[in-house]
This record gives C-alpha cells, sequence and structure tokens, in this order.
C-alpha cells in the first residue's frame, strides 16, 4: 500500500505580506466610504471597487458588511490604519499611567471628544440596522457587551487611585461614564436609552459636560459666554437634558457667581445683565431667566 502523499501548506512571506496589504486597503475604503456616505448608503461591492478587490476578497480579508464596520470603528479607536485591542490604544495607556482619577478621567474626556465624532455616527447606524439585521444586532449586542467590560476595567483604575466615593460600587461608576451621553429623548448614545431607565449621576453628568463643551473653545466652536449656554440649555431641558439638573446648575452659577468655565470663574451677573440688555436691543421677548435676578424687572421699565 503506498504511503499517503504528504500536501505541504503554502504560507510564503510575500503570501501573508500580500494579505496583510489587502486587508488594509479594504479597511481604508470602508472608512472612507462609511464616513463620507454613511453605513446604510455603503454596500460592500462599493468598499471592494474602492480597494481594487472582488467581494468575495472582502469577506475572506474583513468580513461582511457588519465586521466591516466594527473593523473600522477599532481602526478608528486605535489611531492607526487597522484595529487595535483596547488594552494597546494609545490613550488607554496614558489613563492607566496617570496617578490620579481627575488626571485618568481628563485623559479619557480628551479621547471622547477627539474620537466620538467620528464613531458615534457609525455605532448609531448599526443600531439602527439591528433593528432589521440579525447580523448587525448580533455586532451591536457585541460592541455595546465590549464597551461595558471597559468601562468596568475604566472603574476599578479609577478606584485603584484611592479617589472615588466609596459609596459607589465599580459597577455603577462604570454606568454612570457609559451612560452620560444618553438623552431623555432616546437620541443619545451608546445605547439609545431614555428618561428614567438613565443613572440619574450619568443625567447630572450630561448637564454639567454640556455646559462644559459650550462654554469651551472646540474645533467646531468657538465658547459662548456662560448666559448664552444657560439658555440653550434651558432650551432643550425637559427634551434631551434633565430640567431639574439644568435648574440645579443655574442655582449654582448664580448663587457662585461662578462659571467653572476651564475651571475659572467669570462674572456671571455681569453677563447676565449684557445679555439682557442686548435681547432688550434687538427687540426680542426677554428670556425666561428671571429665576436669575435678585430683583424682579418692572414692568414699566425701558
Amino acid at each position: 500500500m503506498p504511503d499517503p502523499v504528504k500536501t505541504r501548506s503554502y504560507r510564503s512571506p510575500q503570501r501573508r505580506e500580500h494579505a496583510a496589504t489587502t486587508r488594509l486597503a479594504v479597511l481604508a475604503a470602508a472608512r472612507d466610504l462609511f464616513q463620507d456616505r454613511g453605513y446604510a448608503a455603503t454596500t460592500v461591492a462599493d468598499v471592494a471597487r474602492r480597494a481594487g478587490v472582488s467581494v468575495d476578497t472582502v469577506y475572506t480579508s474583513v468580513g461582511r458588511k457588519p465586521e466591516l464596520v466594527l473593523a473600522v470603528i477599532d481602526t478608528v479607536l486605535g489611531g492607526g490604519d487597522q484595529p487595535v485591542p483596547a488594552e494597546q490604544r494609545d490613550y488607554v495607556q496614558a489613563i492607566r499611567a496617570e496617578p490620579t482619577a481627575p488626571g485618568k478621567i481628563e485623559v479619557y474626556a480628551a479621547a471622547v471628544a477627539r474620537l466620538v465624532p467620528r464613531t458615534a455616527p457609525l455605532q448609531e447606524a448599526l443600531r439602527k440596522a439591528g433593528d432589521t439585521d440579525a447580523a448587525c444586532a448580533q455586532t451591536w449586542r457585541r460592541l455595546v457587551n465590549r464597551r461595558a467590560a471597559n468601562m468596568l476595567l475604566f472603574a476599578s483604575d479609577l478606584r485603584s487611585t484611592g479617589d472615588l466615593r466609596a459609596d459607589l460600587t465599580d459597577q455603577e461608576v462604570a454606568d454612570i461614564v457609559r451612560y452620560h451621553h444618553e438623552r431623555l429623548d432616546g437620541s443619545g448614545y451608546p445605547s439609545g436609552i431614555h428618561g428614567e431607565s438613565i443613572p440619574e449621576l450619568s443625567r447630572i453628568l450630561a448637564v454639567a459636560d454640556s455646559y462644559h463643551a459650550m462654554t469651551s473653545d472646540r474645533p467646531y466652536h468657538s465658547a459662548r459666554s456662560s448666559f448664552e449656554a444657560l439658555k440653550e440649555l434651558r432650551l432643550i431641558a425637559g427634551h434631551t437634558l434633565d430640567k431639574q439638573y439644568v435648574e440645579v446648575l443655574a442655582r449654582v452659577l448664580r448663587d457662585k457667581d461662578l462659571a467653572y468655565r476651564d475651571g475659572s470663574s467669570t462674572d456671571f451677573r455681569g453677563e447676565y445683565e449684557l445679555g439682557r440688555i442686548n435681547l432688550r436691543l434687538r427687540g426680542q421677548a426677554l428670556a425666561d431667566v428671571s429665576g436669575l435676578a435678585e430683583v424682579k424687572e418692572d414692568p414699566a421699565a425701558g
């Protein structure tokens, strides 16, 4: 009986290098198309054409459309040209290197401000696609579970500094951070939860975070005054932000004469008076901020 023929797998360095190059091309094409056209308007065939490969090659090198968007999200979070595990990302390592909880939170917040505008639309598209597509729903669930696990690790890292309140569990801390971008009407992220299902401390943090964002210089807008920020917060209070905590913020600003803008104090009452005068000069109705004034207006005045 002849000996069985031994087959040799063909795995040359050149072939591995070609496969890696193809995968990078597919990921780059998917990233550009998802960001330019959006998830729903991009097909796997579009990605294949942009990358200069066949549809089957896209499936082989990365996967189907849900796997493509997850890989693109991980690529953006990793800050490179391919997905990077969470523990190897630069901002995660920078967080762990910080010795204090405020320092860790500052690094985390800076990373969120930089990365979320690029990843949130993709995450939201994947979540919505999951309503009608089982594969998208499964990928979305993987993303949610992974984020929950990462938030617990972050909470544990904060706990290690000794700076956290003892009456908060790691799970509560993780939930506060995880859900503070959720909105009362369900329009937030990452999970689209709404109303009382959003943890109370997350709703408080959402108000503080929104105020800080409005009164800070950002790439997409210049810092607004405390008066203008409070006006806008009151417009959305009860719809996306918790109204009672918007009013708590208003009382803090009034009572302490502080804007808490990047850690500096400002003349909040002066801004209020200036804004009130400007509203009158423009012939507009006075905004509903009478609670901030110590003396009620005389209806017969000017």
